[in-house]
């Protein structure tokens, strides 16, 4: 039986990689996993190499980012459209990062490097409201980014004025993020519409019922939280040590849209 190709961004060591290894390797048909970097030049990359093997399918899973609107979404589903003979399956969750974020997993790390009373962080209610503070602090940059997203700016595939997600401007205030992204859009007033309609996503149930683990870029999520560990404390956390261990922790089972991208991979 020829194989299935699963395509992902990333290379043979990213997170992607490894968290789709995770929900492939029981799988009982032969599945092939190509790493293939960035999704901008994906589907060149991929059309090469489907130009040189014979596969029962192809399946591309990449990063939502800000490409696909969450507001008329189902709740936890995958995107999927097709380009000829691939399907492409967009994460529900923002970026791959995402999967790994929890609070409760992130108290159980403090725990266990013996870090969790230098943050002053007592119990995983603590670490909650760490997200929930970092995930504010954000809000209007994100807004803004699915705002630039929704109405399209002058430069390519930019969301941001920054050099890249995880990178973030030297000010999150709303006024300064707003001038920035209008500088970028092609329309000034169908981007203040979009941001404006966004922002209204962003409520205090939004943030207190998480929802922001879905919505919000991982990478300027995660960096956030990192600054304002520093803040109740010098040292600086190690996300990647973070990551590591909750991989390691990661069941997919969790997450509908992966368990829907495992059941597309073995029919």
């Amino acid at each position: 039986m020829p194989p299935t190709a699963l395509y992902c961004e990333g290379n043979q060591n990213s997170f992607d990689r490894q968290i789709l290894e995770k929900i492939t390797e029981t799988l009982p048909n032969p599945i092939q996993l190509i790493p293939i970097k960035g999704k901008y030049a994906a589907l060149k990359a991929i059309e090469t190499l489907e130009s040189a093997a014979t596969f029962d399918k192809s399946i591309f899973f990449r990063d939502r980012d800000f490409d696909q609107d969450l507001r008329s979404a189902p709740a936890d589903a995958l995107f999927q459209k097709s380009e000829n003979k691939l399907t492409i399956c967009y994460s529900y969750r923002t970026t791959i990062e995402n999967y790994l974020l929890h609070p409760e997993l992130f108290f159980e790390y403090l725990q266990t490097k013996n870090i969790a009373a230098k943050y002053k962080i007592r119990h995983s209610e603590d670490t909650k409201q760490l997200f929930i503070r970092a995930a504010q602090e954000i809000a209007d940059y994100q807004a803004v980014r699915y705002a630039l997203g929704k109405t399209g700016a002058n430069t390519e595939f930019r969301t941001t004025w920054t050099s890249g997600s995880g990178k973030l401007p030297s000010s999150l205030l709303a006024a300064d993020c707003l001038r920035e992204g209008a500088d970028m859009a092609l329309s000034a007033e169908h981007f203040q519409q979009e941001y404006a309609a966004f922002k209204g996503v962003f409520t205090a149930d939004f943030f207190e019922n998480m929802q922001f683990l879905a919505w919000f870029q991982g990478k300027d999520f995660t960096t956030k939280l990192a600054q304002n560990l520093r803040k109740l404390h010098r040292s600086p956390l190690s996300m990647e040590g973070y990551y590591k261990f909750a991989l390691r922790r990661f069941d997919y089972t969790k997450f509908p849209d992966l368990v829907e991208l495992r059941g597309l991979l073995a029919l």
